[in-house]
């Protein structure tokens, strides 16, 4: 199936869930494109948008390969299958997540300072 934009795919989606009987208490979005989407879901279901902050955890030697993750409030996971044979990179991770979780805390600083403008009528 084709969207002419994620705004489009909220909104399709959102009448799909309600024409089906779903419900839900809250629609969490993750940036960024996802909190398009789920605005969408949000205005049909009328229901309140929230987002859910997640942030990668790269490797220390090549930040673009992710080891982890974060997600809000203080969840931590890794890979299980990658294996750190290297003494130095497994010190140095700690300073990629202590970076991370500060990312973390900015881009949720950045969500909270917005109004939620998702079920105002258009």
């Amino acid at each position: 199936m084709r969207f002419a934009s994620r705004t489009d795919a909220g909104h399709r989606l959102g009448q799909h869930l309600r024409e089906q009987g779903i419900e839900a208490d809250l629609v969490l979005g993750l940036p960024r494109g996802g909190v398009v989407v789920a605005a969408g879901v949000a205005r049909a279901l009328q229901r309140p948008l929230d987002v859910l902050i997640v942030r990668k955890i790269g490797h220390p030697w090549q930040r673009e390969f992710a080891v982890g993750a974060l997600a809000e409030p203080d969840v931590v996971i890794f890979d299980q299958t990658f294996q750190w044979k290297n003494p130095l990179a497994r010190a140095e991770l700690d300073g990629v997540i202590a970076e991370e979780k500060e990312r973390l805390r900015e881009y949720r600083r950045s969500f909270t300072a917005l109004p939620c403008r998702c079920l105002k009528a258009k």
